[in-house]
């Protein structure tokens, strides 16, 4: 799996203007930056070529590297560039995720 970014495409033509505005405001805080779509790209790049993934699975990917995990969705707002525990193993619920954290 990867996540190639805020990609600058047509596709920002269908956000409402709710959207434009949360990005807009994001972008000019600092908190977010659009890439150009070769930046985008380059993560399915890595992907695809970096030896390190030819023979195994399971990888996230995010900013052209491999992501780091955090144990749940609570934990993405400090770590944007993060995958939730729950990315590798989907099968397990909520409430297993809860009580482990307790």
């Amino acid at each position: 799996m990867l996540n190639p970014g805020g990609v600058t495409t047509e596709l920002q033509r269908n956000f409402t203007t709710q959207q434009k505005e949360s990005l807009n405001a994001a972008e000019a805080a600092g908190v977010f930056t659009y890439k150009t779509v070769e930046q985008g790209a380059a993560t399915s790049i890595v992907a695809a070529v970096a030896p390190g993934f030819a023979h195994s699975g399971g990888h996230y990917l995010d900013d052209a590297q491999e992501a780091y995990t955090v144990l749940d969705d609570a934990d993405l707002a400090q770590h944007s560039h993060g995958a939730c525990e729950f990315t590798y193993r989907p099968f397990v619920t909520r409430s297993a995720r809860a009580a482990h954290r307790a």
